[in-house]
């Protein structure tokens, strides 16, 4: 599943970053450390990297009714579990370009722009299991969290500090099995009277 969401994450933004930049930009999921950028990436690029996932509590529900199917067999589909999955979004420049802190920020700016047109991801971008999905898969850009420490957070990475944003993307997860209730059954009742 979290290979999905990466291949939709990066769908998205070949969908929505302006030509100059989406011909030229390598979309990455390594980890934006001392060591980037791993061999297989190709600067300019925009790295997402997936740094935590939790649930989330909010989105959780009640356990559902039972339903009918056409054929009169109940049935009870256990909720989906809601997982916030937290990427830190940063930017980076290709080597000896005059000056690479603005092409880093005008990267910065286009992926944050792209990720604030959508609170849901779009079906186009939708690759794997959540293209199958019926449940919408949740963006939320800029949240108020954030690295708790990005400063501890760069020290441990042994990079450079430099700026960032993050992505909280929520996705559902179907863990439980389908409940089976078996078919309904009538019941008739007679009364007898004895008068």
């Amino acid at each position: 599943m979290l290979h999905d969401l990466d291949s939709s994450l990066e769908a998205l933004l070949h969908e929505q970053l302006p030509v100059d930049l989406r011909e030229q930009t390598t979309i990455s999921f390594a980890s934006p450390g001392s060591d980037f950028p791993p061999p297989s990436v190709t600067l300019p690029a925009i790295s997402l990297f997936l740094y935590a996932l939790s649930e989330n509590h909010d989105l959780r529900s009640s356990r559902p009714d039972w339903e009918l199917r056409p054929d009169k067999t109940a049935y009870r589909k256990p909720n989906a579990v809601r997982v916030d999955c937290h990427y830190l979004v940063t930017a980076w420049a290709r080597d000896g370009v005059p000056s690479p802190e603005q092409d880093e920020h005008r990267l910065l700016g286009a992926a944050m722009l792209a990720l604030l047109r959508h609170r849901e991801l779009p079906a186009s971008a939708l690759r794997g299991a959540l293209a199958a999905s019926d449940k919408p898969v949740r963006t939320s850009v800029l949240h108020g969290e954030h690295v708790r420490s990005i400063a501890d957070f760069w020290k441990v990475f042994g990079g450079k500090p430099r700026p960032s944003f993050n992505l909280i993307v929520t996705v559902a997860l179907d863990v439980m099995p389908v409940e089976e209730g078996g078919a309904l059954t009538k019941q008739s009742v007679v009364k007898v009277s004895s008068k």
